[in-house]
């Protein structure tokens, strides 16, 4: 995991309400890898708040402070909602 762009927001009692776990994927050739988002959620009571986002900002910039050239992410194409926060956030689809 990388810890510095692994966040979480928390509400007032300190309950999880959202979350995002990026780690480092092993890049085939035994270059430096790739920072990869394995998990972005956030709860179903507190969506549509840009809890997702904020957070999605704050671990691609700390990324981005720490090295990190690029950020990728693998998600379900029938996911319209992570479809498109991913592609406001100019991630491109290959």
């Amino acid at each position: 995991m990388i810890s510095e762009a692994s966040l979480v927001s928390v509400d007032a009692e300190g309950r999880i309400i959202a979350c995002i776990v990026v780690i480092k994927r092993p890049s085939k050739d035994g270059g430096a890898g790739t920072a990869f988002i394995t998990e972005l959620f956030t709860h179903p009571h507190h969506r549509r708040q840009g809890l997702a986002e904020d957070l999605l900002r704050c671990a691609i910039d700390k990324l981005h402070a720490t090295g990190w050239p690029a950020v990728a992410v693998t998600l379900d194409s029938t996911n319209a909602a992570a479809m498109a926060l991913y592609l406001s956030m100019d991630f491109r689809r290959w």
